[in-house]
């Protein structure tokens, strides 16, 4: 009876120190890791702050937020949304979540861009990313995506999502093609091209984004962000962005 008291007061100590040990490494990284987060989320913004055919910031660099306190300045808060732990909007038809805050930037000519962060389930996880969306003269166009998460999707395969040239695929889209809804190449059932005029006029007009010649067998993991983007303009179009 004695050694099985013993036995169990020994494990109890073990199990103290290490949830103490634990605590503490947790209150040591946490500031840095949220402090690389910060940083990532702000390196997003930054480029998909750029126009999508001239690679240039479509606004003047000094209102680029560069800490949070800047970031929080063009938080977007449109009416009827709440956030729950962090969500500001789900869809029934489409499978993933907008995320808060919302940021909204004023253009130099009255135009405004919308950045929204947003996932949709990977093959083997979620697939984050932010966007931005350019409202101008009632019109809107889909101008860039950044990857910022996608450490489970499979390497040499769902995980190309991050390089510039697959990226690149999914905008620019104006508005008739983001109403269509975007699709992959291979759900919209029409054949890869190699005509870059065609190929780029089906993603702006019609909303299919050729994937299967860069992603071949990573259907999941495209379809991750298409789903991420449809969520987001469904999103603003019920916020009122999009008359």
């Amino acid at each position: 009876m004695l050694e099985y008291l013993k036995t169990g007061l020994v494990l109890m100590a073990i199990t103290l120190v290490a949830g103490f040990a634990l605590s503490l490494i947790y209150e040591l990284v946490k500031e840095p890791i949220a402090e690389a987060e910060l940083q990532e989320k702000l390196q997003a913004i930054r480029t998909v702050l750029k126009d999508y055919a001239t690679s240039e910031p479509i606004m003047n660099e000094d209102k680029i937020p560069s800490d949070s306190e800047s970031l929080d300045r063009f938080t977007w808060d449109p009416e009827g949304f709440v956030a729950e732990a962090g969500v500001i909007y789900t869809s029934p038809s489409i499978r993933g979540a907008v995320y808060s805050p919302v940021y909204r930037f004023e253009l130099p000519d009255n135009g405004q861009v919308f950045v929204l962060v947003g996932e949709s389930q990977g093959y083997g996880g979620p697939v984050s990313i932010v966007s931005s969306f350019i409202v101008r003269d009632g019109e809107v166009i889909l101008n860039g995506i950044e990857v910022i998460e996608y450490a489970q999707e499979t390497p040499g395969l769902g995980a190309n999502i991050s390089y510039d040239e697959v990226k690149e695929r999914f905008y620019p889209v104006e508005r008739s093609g983001l109403q269509a809804g975007l699709k992959v190449d291979k759900d919209a059932g029409v054949s890869p091209t190699t005509d870059t005029e065609l190929m780029n006029r089906r993603r702006r007009e019609e909303g299919i984004i050729q994937t299967s010649d860069v992603m071949t067998g990573a259907t999941i993991t495209a379809n991750a962000v298409i789903n991420a983007l449809n969520l987001m303009y469904e999103f603003l179009s019920e916020a009122g962005v999009l008359q």
